[in-house]
């Protein structure tokens, strides 16, 4: 059930998108009921049909969300803090992606994904950046900062390393990809 005196408008993103708060509360006499109340952070899409799911906040897991990293919604990303946190700044490293060649298909050019640090507005625990102009890849690290600018806390991401570095200038790397297909099944 939706808790209307909890549910609210949590801020409006660079883009004019409300981002929104939605509290449930499980039905008495469930095994939900233990975990208490759930948050979910939503974005709903031009015209209200659908929402973007930011992220779900159960009481026991509360710390655990404010080390996930943003969400992408459309080309803002949108991130829960925790209070006191005035900007945020995220950090995209520089990624290599190599020359990935599949069987029957096209090859696929090895480049590199430039980094960037974004640093986000933060309004109502909600923190919020346009997505730079240039792709970015996954961000492995937020710093969280106090409105007088200090640094309240670093929270680092997990990132998955390829098996491979970023080449040496003017050097390429192949992954090939081979074998037979495997049918998905449910």
């Amino acid at each position: 059930m939706v808790v209307p005196g909890l549910t609210r408008l949590a801020r409006t993103l660079p883009d004019g998108r409300p981002v929104f708060f939605v509290v449930y509360r499980p039905l008495p006499d469930t095994l939900d009921t233990q975990l208490g109340d759930v948050l979910q952070v939503l974005v709903p899409s031009p015209g209200g049909r659908s929402a973007a799911f930011v992220t779900g906040v159960i009481p026991p897991l509360l710390t655990d969300v404010y080390r996930q990293p943003p969400m992408t919604i459309a080309d803002v990303y949108v991130g829960l803090v925790p209070n006191g946190v005035a900007r945020v700044t995220w950090i995209f490293p520089r990624e290599a992606v190599p020359r990935i060649k599949v069987p029957g298909e096209p090859v696929f050019r090895a480049h590199v994904i430039s980094g960037a640090e974004i640093t986000a507005s933060v309004d109502g625990d909600i923190a919020a950046a346009k997505a730079p102009a240039h792709p970015v890849a996954f961000p492995s690290a937020a710093t969280w900062l106090a409105a007088d600018g200090h640094v309240i806390k670093t929270v680092k991401y997990y990132v998955p390393s390829p098996p491979h570095g970023i080449p040496k200038s003017g050097g390429t790397e192949t992954l090939t990809a081979s074998g037979a297909p495997v049918p998905a099944s449910c």
